[in-house]
């Protein structure tokens, strides 16, 4: 026994005396130096883990912070996309009303070519290949009634000294089937 009277004596031993104020109890704790320690020892623990879970609730923060961020942009990016797709989608309809148009006007221009007895679109004659006699002088009837239709009119007769204008239409002698140079034409058929 004297052994461990001896190690009690060696260990230090802290009073701690908390007075209150007025008159009130007085207070006593009595701690060794090892439960100093032991104390200190979970105290530094506490406080480690208190750093830990602030800086982790930092991070987590910015986390949000740069999650909302995406999110704001995300949802700029989807706005901007269903403009495009609807901007999209009213461009192919506008093509398929000009696609739906041109093909009107393709199938008014060959009912006119088949009535004026023109050749098909695309199918021009090639410096080799002269075009048939008959397809040359609807040409040239086309080229010369473009040409007529394009010539200011005469002058009114009412307006006093006002001289009637000829236009090269009303200028010109020919029948309708003389070619626009005055030569005649012949069915080489």
């Amino acid at each position: 026994m004297t052994h461990v009277a001896a190690e009690e004596a060696r260990v230090k031993r802290y009073t701690f005396i908390i007075v209150p104020e007025g008159t009130g109890r007085l207070r006593r704790f009595v701690a060794s130096e090892q439960d100093l320690k032991r104390l200190i020892a979970i105290g530094a623990a506490a406080a480690l883990i208190l750093v830990l879970v602030s800086s982790h609730y930092v991070t987590l923060c910015s986390h949000m912070a740069e999650l909302n961020g995406v999110r704001a942009e995300a949802e700029r990016i989807r706005v901007e996309a269903q403009r495009v797709r609807q901007e999209a989608q009213s461009r192919a309809e506008e093509r398929q009303r000009v696609a739906g148009e041109l093909a009107r006007v393709d199938e008014f221009d060959r009912r006119v070519r088949v009535i004026a007895n023109l050749p098909k679109t695309g199918v021009e004659p090639t410096a080799e290949e002269p075009a048939p006699p008959r397809v040359a002088r609807a040409a040239k009837r086309a080229r010369h009634a473009t040409r007529s239709m394009d010539t200011p009119a005469a002058a009114p007769l009412d307006t006093p000294g006002a001289a009637p204008i000829e236009t090269p239409a009303a200028a010109s002698t020919d029948t309708p089937d003389a070619a626009p140079d005055g030569e005649r034409e012949t069915d080489q058929e």
